[in-house]
């Protein structure tokens, strides 16, 4: 029963469209193109329009002159340094030795 009525409808949906496509609407009035439309159309295409540039200043003021960051100083490359140490040693005669190592990068 569910497949009859899915083919039903199906059925109804195919001639509901051949029919859209045949259908002339009648206006009551006459449709007239949107003026700017025929002026676009009549040019011969988009290469004739004047579009603006986002990116000028505003109408009336002029450009200003661009401003230059200043110049990044270059410092010269400092070399890496890596060291080994061992320290021993004694803070009075007295104390027990002390000392260690030393590792830098």
């Amino acid at each position: 029963m569910k497949r009859l009525c899915l083919v039903g409808l199906g059925l109804l949906c195919a001639v509901a469209a051949a029919k859209a496509e045949t259908a002339n609407v009648h206006h009551s009035k006459p449709v007239r193109a949107h003026p700017m439309k025929v002026v676009a159309s009549s040019s011969g295409g988009l290469a004739a329009v004047g579009f603006s540039d986002p990116y000028a200043p505003p109408v009336g003021v002029q450009k200003a002159a661009a401003s230059q960051f200043p110049p990044i100083e270059a410092h010269s490359a400092v070399e890496p340094t890596s060291s080994f140490g061992i320290r021993v040693g004694r803070d009075a005669p007295g104390e027990p030795m002390t000392g260690g190592f030393g590792l830098s990068f």
